[in-house]
């Protein structure tokens, strides 16, 4: 039988093999691709050698006839019903697997995509042959709803032998209306070549070899022809690109830079900036097999892949920015090409590193700009008029001003890092006490404030246009819908003519849009039509003039700050006779039948007047707000006279406590906001323990009025500005328990510096969620858990990573967290002596620590075993806090390794696990669920999930159900409670 073709769309004939798309009525261009390697490869794989006889054409006519199955079993291709289900891909080749050990060859996998055209579909079995081939998928029966998807994750592991292998994935269906069955073929494919005997991974190889990162698309049209093993990368002993053993020579081997781009040339599209990069043949027959780019860069062949290099004329690739949305700043990316060389078969890789600074100017007829560095910020000793003060910042009536607390530039050191260090430790105080507290905290706050607005100047605009309006100047600001950088109302914005870098203005931010802000300036701000200017982004000095005056306040007793013993004569624990008393007058049950938690409300009772601080310490999630309202109620209660100043660390814990005493009524409760939150943004609910001046700002009542409340409740100063991890990595915490109230300020160079790891099935994505069916254990007379499978994954996660010198780490770039104590032994086990410095714990032993690289192992992974968890918020189930914590500890990369569908029973993973999903950021094992269905958090607010958190602790401790069966997994309402891990 010869070659069959699907018309799949008008003009389109669509290969039944591969997938190709060709002309539909082009003979000849179907005789090319037949006799095609590709195509000839899929063939073998299928167990045919040739194609006797004319190409056969399916059109759409006799595909929507009712002998559709018989067609398709004819022509050999995927026997289905082909109204009920799409699969894709249609055949699934792993490709050629180069290594040199099959010891130490990594899993491959392969995602098969099901979707369901129409519902009462349902999969029942799955079959594959010989056993180098396993799968991993959901418990069968699987049910399709319309337009549904579910995934089969195919895994190629050969453990003792080399060569070809072929084997076929039979998926058999049935529809649940009539019972018929019905099955899909596909064809699965591999090869291990023998290229000598078995050696050691040490060994360094005789030709450099390096990984090709594996497509964000399981299609065979996508994939690289020949994969290399990803535990092989460049050593120091392999030859470079530029060795004479090589068979090509190419070009700029020091990097590609294309200079400076001007912006509005890639938003017109006009006169693109490109580079050439050449490559000459040392060597017949050799080919560019395939090539992977940045997708940030841009790269035009001479011809259609694979094309011949040749030895006198050299073969041009034209090098170019691919897209608008490039960020103001330095752009680097990575261009592998990939060669095979005809004489011996074999593949290499030659790479370049490809540079590009996107800057705006005034207009698209500038001219571009050499290529040259970066403009230097500033003589921060520089002229400047302060902007107009705004509305709010009058709304408030202090009764002493504000003092402007300059930034001391003494603390702007220049050098290295030891140097900095070095000069700055010359400038604080050598002890720190009581006398020393001011001046230590003040120089911290400086250097803090030095450090932010370097890390701000690398969204510094150049030569770019205002727009003035009747009420403002609009500046635009590319990146200001993403946060980069992030601009708040209020903030203050530095400008100056780009022909006078002397005289600057401050600009106060009076209006945001999605692409733009609008600034006001003092009245000597003369501005003309056809003006461009230099635009630095300042971070927000009120917050930190406001910190500089906490430090600095005389009130500052040693009690307070420096306490000892000689300040507590007369406290001790309180009796049991105090603690049952308090028992019959508590708000709060629960905290009755939790012992921490009552003792220190009749602790902090019994304190006399003048005493130190009490401190109410717990790991996360463990009560310490619901104790802190019950000991608000009590001392209210105690003594009429009391009156209570609350603070909180973020607007929504305030929001929260003023939730948990609003049955106070708005007479005794204040809720003070500060005069820059909009009350638009506010909730609703809590308004009316608020006050807002006649201009719509909120404010406080006059000194007597203030006086008459019992309950004043309002944030302290918070730090908002992320300085740690990546924005992809903090936009789940950011939402999830935030309110989407951080902003990702870290230094480009370090969080992003992972991009593109081969770990990442997603190259643009820092985030990894590898699945593993494993099995959790415990040691005799152990109560805590460990799952060495994820020990197995977690140490194939560090080796690829400290092997991959184009993106160098050091162990101790590398965090490894896990809850359970054996798991951490196992960790270690396995680890430490390899490597010593490698940072190994729990969650807690990486509280206020980071890494650029945490890799989280979730450990639980028996279904059947983790009601225990859910009683007592063991693990990362049912445990927001620690989740929060682990998940905020990484820089740059986050690798978290677990079960998705016992993970998934919180609905808080579940989440989290969908983010990933839509992210393209799975690996292994997928959920049992569809990522688009509802997690029961809709709708739920970080208060919300507090208020919950304590409703289910009692009716999981009374013994109630919070968490459905295992048959379908879902959870019936978002979960949040306490507890450690053993």
């Amino acid at each position: 039988m010869g070659p069959v073709f699907f018309q799949d769309k008008p003009g389109i004939a669509l290969c039944r093999l591969c997938g190709t798309e060709l002309p539909y009525k082009s003979p000849r261009e179907w005789k090319i691709h037949v006799k095609g390697k590709r195509h000839k490869r899929l063939l073998l794989a299928q167990g045919n050698s040739v194609e006797n006889g004319p190409p056969t054409v399916v059109s759409v006519s006799e595909r929507a006839g009712d002998d559709v199955e018989t067609i398709m079993q004819r022509i050999g291709g995927i026997a289905i019903d082909d109204d009920a289900v799409s699969i894709t891909p249609r055949v699934v080749d792993f490709g050629t697997i180069v290594t040199r050990s099959l010891a130490e060859m990594p899993v491959r996998s392969m995602t098969v995509w099901i979707e369901a055209t129409r519902s009462a579909i349902r999969l029942v079995s799955i079959d594959v042959h010989n056993r180098v081939f396993t799968y991993i998928t959901a418990r069968f029966p699987i049910e399709f709803k319309t337009g549904s998807s579910h995934s089969v994750t195919l895994i190629f592991r050969p453990k003792t032998q080399r060569g070809t292998f072929n084997d076929q994935l039979e998926l058999t269906f049935q529809d649940m209306e009539t019972g018929k069955t019905f099955t899909a073929t596909l064809p699965v494919a591999a090869k291990v070549p023998a290229i000598g005997p078995e050696q050691p991974h040490e060994q360094p190889t005789s030709r450099p070899v390096a990984q090709l990162s594996k497509p964000r698309t399981p299609d065979i049209a996508n994939w690289a022809g020949v994969v290399y093993n990803e535990t092989f990368t460049p050593t120091n002993d392999a030859p470079r690109d530029s060795d004479p053993s090589l068979s090509v020579e190419v070009s700029h081997p020091n990097g590609l830079d294309l200079g400076r781009v001007d912006r509005w040339r890639l938003i017109s599209k006009t006169a693109p900036v490109t580079k050439t990069l050449l490559i000459y043949a040392r060597e017949v027959g050799t080919r560019l097999t395939s090539f992977q780019v940045d997708q940030r860069f841009r790269v035009e062949l001479p011809g259609q892949m694979p094309f011949k290099i040749k030895s006198r004329r050299p073969r041009k690739l034209q090098i170019s920015l691919a897209t608008a949305n490039a960020p103001i700043g330095r752009c680097t990316g990575n261009l592998k090409l990939t060669f095979t060389t005809k004489a011996t078969g074999k593949s290499f890789m030659v790479q370049r590193t490809l540079l590009a600074e996107v800057a705006d100017s005034a207009s698209n007829s500038r001219t571009t700009p050499k290529a040259s560095k970066r403009k230097e910020r500033a003589n921060p000793h520089r002229k400047l008029i302060v902007g107009p003060e705004l509305s709010s910042s009058t709304s408030v009536p202090y009764v002493r001003r504000l003092l402007p607390f300059p930034l001391d530039h003494t603390f702007l050191v220049e050098g290295d890092e030891e140097e900095q260090l070095r000069v700055i430790q010359t400038r604080i105080p050598r002890t720190f006490n009581e006398k020393s507290y001011g001046a230590f905290w003040t120089a911290m706050i400086h250097i803090e404030e030095h450090q932010s607005m370097k890390d701000l100047a690398v969204y510094d605009l150049f030569g770019v246009p205002l727009t003035r309006t009747r009420e403002a100047y609009h500046l635009e600001v590319p990146g200001l819908a993403e946060k980069r950088p992030s601009v708040l109302w209020g903030d203050s914005i530095h400008v100056c003519l780009s022909s006078d870098p002397e005289q600057w203005y401050e600009g106060r931010v009076v209006q945001l849009f999605e692409k733009e802000i609008a600034l006001r300036f003092h009245p000597s701000f003369n501005h003309r039509p056809g003006n461009v200017y230099d635009v630095q982004f300042t971070p927000c000095r009120f917050p930190i003039r406001r910190m500089h005056e906490a430090v600095l306040h005389s009130f500052s007793p040693s009690r307070i700050l420096f306490p000892n013993t000689t300040h507590t004569p007369n406290l001790s624990r309180p009796s049991n006779k105090k603690v049952k008393a308090l028992q019959k007058k508590l708000w709060n049950p629960i905290i009755g039948i939790n012992p921490p938690q009552i003792v220190a409300v009749a602790a902090i009772l019994d304190q006399p007047q003048g005493s130190v601080p009490f401190i109410i310490y717990g790991p996360p999630g463990t009560g310490k707000t619901v104790t802190v309202v019950e000991t608000i109620r009590q001392l209210l209660a105690k003594d009429p006279t009391n009156r209570i100043f609350a603070c909180a660390p973020s607007n929504s814990a305030a929001d929260l406590i003023t939730r948990h005493l609003a049955d106070l009524g708005p007479r005794v409760l204040f809720r003070l906001c500060a005069s820059s939150l909009q009350a638009k943004n506010f909730p609703s609910d809590l308004l009316k323990f608020t006050y807002l001046d006649d201009n719509g700002f909120f404010s406080v009542k006059s000194k007597q009025e203030m006086e008459k409340y019992r309950v004043i409740v309002t944030t302290t100063v918070l730090l908002t500005k992320n300085w740690r991890s990546h924005p992809a990595i903090l936009a789940f915490p950011n939402s999830a328990f935030y309110s989407g109230g951080l902003e990702a300020c870290g230094a480009l160079e370090v969080i992003a510096s992972l991009l593109g790891s081969p770990v990442l099935p997603n190259p643009r994505l820092p985030i990894v969620f590898h699945g593993v069916d494993g099995r959790d254990e415990k040691d005799h007379k152990s109560p805590s858990h460990y799952n060495m499978d994820e020990v197995a994954v977690v140490e194939a996660y560090i080796t690829t990573l400290l092997r991959d010198h184009t993106r160098p780490l050091s162990p101790e770039d590398i965090g490894v967290i896990s809850p359970y104590t054996a798991q951490t032994r196992k960790l270690r086990d396995v680890l430490s002596a390899r490597y010593p410095r490698l940072k190994i714990g729990s969650v807690e032993e990486f509280q206020a620590q980071e890494r650029r690289v945490i890799i989280l192992t979730t450990t639980r992974s028996t279904q059947a075993k983790v009601s225990n968890d859910l009683r007592f918020a063991l693990g990362f189930l049912v445990n927001p806090r620690r989740m929060n914590v682990a998940l905020t500890r990484a820089r740059a990369m986050l690798v978290v390794v677990g079960n998705p569908d016992v993970l998934g029973r919180d609905a808080l993973w579940r989440v989290f696990i969908n983010f990933i999903v839509w992210n393209n950021g799975l690996v292994g094992m997928p959920p049992s669920w569809d990522p688009r269905s509802q997690t029961g958090l809709e709708g739920h607010t970080p208060g919300d999930m507090e208020t919950l958190s304590e409703m289910l602790k009692l009716q999981v401790l009374s013994g109630g159900s919070v968490i459905g069966g295992d048959d379908d997994g879902q959870i019936e309402r978002p979960w949040r409670a306490s507890g450690d891990a053993v």
